[in-house]
């Protein structure tokens, strides 16, 4: 038949229903995660948000990049680890929707803006789909909190 039973054991080791809470395994569904996500779609409602929180992170992008898609599901899931009403949210904006009022130009995307207390915080912009220098920010960012 062509294949050992090595490489059907692997086989039935990836299809085994404990296979699904490995430690990579996708802890909920990307669409979940992505639906969770506040989407900004108005200068006033960014305001609102930046002034009933102490902490604010957006997540500008445009729905044409590839970056962006790729990192989105990741910021999800930081977003449903951090926020908590009143003191962190993470929202996004389309960039493209050109809601205007930004504290510093989106000079490429994805751009994390992070606004602290209700200050925009432009020394600490993460650009790019850096993930992990994201997560650090925001811890670094909650524990000034």
């Amino acid at each position: 038949m062509g294949q050992n039973a090595n490489d059907l054991n692997d086989l039935n080791a990836l299809n085994a229903p404990n296979a699904l809470n490995a430690p990579n395994a996708p802890k909920s569904s990307k669409a979940a995660d992505l639906a969770q996500v506040p989407r900004i779609t108005s200068v006033q409602q960014r305001q609102a948000l930046i002034q009933n929180n102490r902490l604010v992170v957006i997540d500008n992008y445009t729905d044409w990049c590839g970056p962006c898609k790729q990192c989105a599901p990741s910021y999800a899931v930081l977003s449903g680890k951090y926020s908590k009403s009143g003191v962190c949210v993470m929202a996004k904006e389309n960039v493209d929707d050109k809601c205007g009022g930004w504290p510093t130009p989106v000079r490429g995307v994805p751009c994390f803006h992070f606004y602290m207390n209700g200050q925009f915080l432009d020394d600490e912009v993460v650009t790019g789909a850096d993930i992990s220098a994201l997560e650090q920010t925001i811890e670094r960012l909650l524990d000034r909190l």
